[in-house]
């Protein structure tokens, strides 16, 4: 989006932190360390200290701050990049391939819908687990490798993209 291009890098990266939390593709110590070392360096700032002082908070209190500093415009940029780290997370990890396809289903409902067309292979891509794990069509092993081709398009996009084609 157009308002995107006039977000700090501070927001920005809040939006990719919020989201990665929320996908559990990110330990919530890098989410701290990336506040403290933003306090160390710049003005006081009470939602970063909240941040920083974040071990008796929930993941979901950290997402509610980090959306906060964020801004509401959805960020497709930082969307892609939390899709290279759940590249990473789903090789370390296959068997969070369930926990994988519900979020992103939950995302494009978020979203109304709707989505980049980079972004398409999300559509019904948890019905297809959902039809392979009931033995009705296809195999889960089919299903993770498909989304681990996908999802490797954006695996550098988690550190490296600053971004092109926004929506």
């Amino acid at each position: 989006t157009f308002g995107a291009e006039m977000k700090s890098s501070r927001s920005i990266a809040a939006g990719d932190f919020q989201l990665s939390l929320e996908a559990g593709v990110v330990d919530r110590d890098e989410v701290i360390r990336w506040a403290d070392a933003i306090l160390t360096e710049s003005e006081y700032d009470d939602d970063l200290a909240e941040i920083s002082l974040a071990s008796g908070k929930s993941d979901k209190d950290l997402e509610a701050i980090l959306a906060k500093i964020a801004g509401t415009d959805t960020n497709w940029h930082g969307f892609r990049r939390m899709l290279g780290r759940m590249h990473g997370a789903l090789l370390r990890a296959p068997e969070r391939l369930p926990e994988f396809t519900r979020f992103l289903e939950r995302l494009w409902i978020r979203h109304d819908y709707t989505l980049p067309d980079d972004l398409g292979f999300i559509v019904g891509l948890e019905d297809d687990y959902l039809l392979a794990a009931d033995g009705q069509f296809g195999s889960i092993e089919e299903v993770r490798r498909q989304l681990l081709e996908e999802l490797s398009r954006f695996a550098q996009s988690k550190t490296e993209q600053g971004g092109d084609g926004d929506a």
